[in-house]
């Protein structure tokens, strides 16, 4: 969505994460990634996500 406001109309809209609760206790992640971008984007998704959960395996289902 572009123009999705998620709190008080005055603030500037930011990210925000979407989570469903699945097979761990971090749940699954969605994010959107920009066409001409995936290796860079993952690449940076998986570093980010061993930095916060250096014990937990990092699992992408293609």
């Amino acid at each position: 969505m572009k123009d999705y406001h998620y709190i008080d109309l005055k603030q500037p809209i930011t990210e925000q994460l979407f989570t469903m609760k699945n097979r761990n206790q971090y749940g699954t992640t969605f994010v959107k990634i920009k066409k001409g971008k995936e290796t860079a984007a993952l690449a940076h998704i998986a570093a980010v996500y061993k930095k916060y959960f250096p014990l937990s395996p990092y699992d992408i289902p293609l």
